[in-house]
């Protein structure tokens, strides 16, 4: 039985495979519990002769993943070879040689702006510069992290699809940090502490929520379900 996607990944793979084809790199940028790996593992299915290395920064979100796909009803899929961003950080040039991907998934792609992390994902991509790069991630822009957006860096901006909690949650999160702040803040002043800086303040994230949602060129929706609504 071959893997059926929600109708927004559906939509959201044929826009990959369209940019994979004619850029050879497409990221998709969906919230957690959506159901994005299953693009992946589509993409997997219906290449079966392609070798595809499969990046992710722990190997339990790939076992949750495969036992997702396993409930789903797809069947294993032999042409993924796993890999940590950790794992492949170790490798030597020899044994990445040795992974020979026609196609690279770079899971929660976003982690990849990590300085070792990052650092090994680049020797793989230019030992392999013309394998197909599908990234899936929940956020693309490391907000505490000069709100870098991966997206741009990783794919150059194409980007299959987007879809991203409405704003006003993100809002209810900024409330709920200036409160959480506040209450730092008494505590460490019944103790006989200063306050938190206005440099630590900043730093800890201030700015971070109230830019979210701030590129309005991309698709924005409430999307909490699996199945997209």
């Amino acid at each position: 039985m071959g893997i059926e996607l929600f109708p927004h990944n559906q939509t959201a793979y044929e826009s990959a495979l369209s940019l994979l084809k004619e850029y050879g790199k497409a990221a998709v940028i969906h919230p957690t519990g959506t159901g994005k790996s299953m693009i992946a593992f589509k993409l997997a299915e219906e290449y079966p002769a392609s070798r595809i290395c499969w990046l992710a920064p722990s190997a339990y979100i790939f076992k949750t993943q495969l036992e997702n796909l396993k409930r789903e009803g797809g069947d294993a899929l032999l042409n993924i070879v796993f890999l940590t961003y950790a794992a492949l950080m170790k490798m030597e040039k020899d044994g990445i040689s040795e992974l020979s991907p026609d196609c690279i998934v770079l899971d929660e792609f976003h982690r990849c702006g990590a300085v070792e992390w990052g650092k090994g994902v680049a020797r793989l991509l230019s030992v392999f510069p013309s394998a197909k790069i599908l990234g899936l991630s929940a956020t693309a822009v490391r907000f505490l992290d000069n709100q870098r957006d991966m997206a741009a860096e990783l794919f150059d901006g194409h980007v299959a699809s987007e879809r991203r909690l409405f704003p006003v949650f993100c809002q209810l999160r900024y409330m709920f940090f200036l409160f959480t702040r506040s209450k730092r803040n008494w505590t460490r002043g019944a103790a006989g502490l200063p306050p938190l800086s206005a440099k630590n303040k900043k730093r800890r994230g201030s700015g971070s929520f109230k830019n979210c949602g701030a590129q309005s060129n991309r698709q924005m929706g409430l999307t909490w379900c699996s199945n997209g609504i």
